[in-house]
């Protein structure tokens, strides 16, 4: 069973003791110990960040948003975010996980329009997985000649981006894969 942390509410008035326990949460999401997650986040480290308020608020509802994402709960991840957008100036890692979260929800419209929304704010300055996360988008709109674009400039500068390792290249082929599959079963069925 997952642990139950007896007088944690109380650690969690001292800062240190309050982040350590958000970078717990993080590494618990990474492991997939996403029970522990969710005791330790959700009834002890979200409410102490409620009470702080900003910034405390900011990183917790992020983080509780991932978390949702990971348990495959969208809909309860998209209202964190929006939750979390209310509060804040617009972010373009807030809105790359909305947009995230809208495209799993097949919002698809308000997915290109966080994705397009977090590109401006980065003056217009596009990195391999803004060009991934719309050629999805697009793929997902049946425009597939666009979205097959996006996602061959997606692969084109992902190797530069030192975070991409062989799992999220071969995700990213596997996108281009589906984006010319559907883009033929189209033209066969025409």
């Amino acid at each position: 069973a997952p642990p139950e942390w007896q007088g944690l509410e109380g650690a969690l008035d001292d800062l240190e003791n309050l982040r350590a326990s958000l970078d717990l949460s993080v590494a618990y999401i990474k492991n997939y110990e996403l029970d522990k997650c969710e005791i330790l986040l959700g009834r002890y480290a979200l409410p102490a960040c409620r009470a702080r308020g900003l910034p405390w608020i900011a990183k917790a509802l992020q983080d509780y948003a991932t978390l949702r994402m990971k348990q495959n709960r969208q809909a309860e991840a998209m209202l964190l975010l929006e939750d979390l957008e209310s509060m804040l100036p617009p972010h373009p890692i807030m809105l790359h996980n909305l947009g995230l979260a809208y495209n799993s929800l097949r919002m698809h419209d308000k997915a290109m329009m966080a994705f397009e929304q977090a590109v401006a704010l980065k003056n217009g300055e596009m990195a391999y997985d803004d060009y991934w996360n719309i050629g999805i988008t697009l793929n997902h709109t049946k425009r597939h000649r666009d979205a097959f674009v996006q996602l061959i400039r997606a692969l084109e500068l992902a190797p530069s981006d030192p975070k991409v390792d062989d799992v999220t290249l071969a995700k990213l082929n596997s996108n281009i894969g589906s984006c010319l599959d559907r883009k033929s079963t189209r033209l066969n069925s025409s």
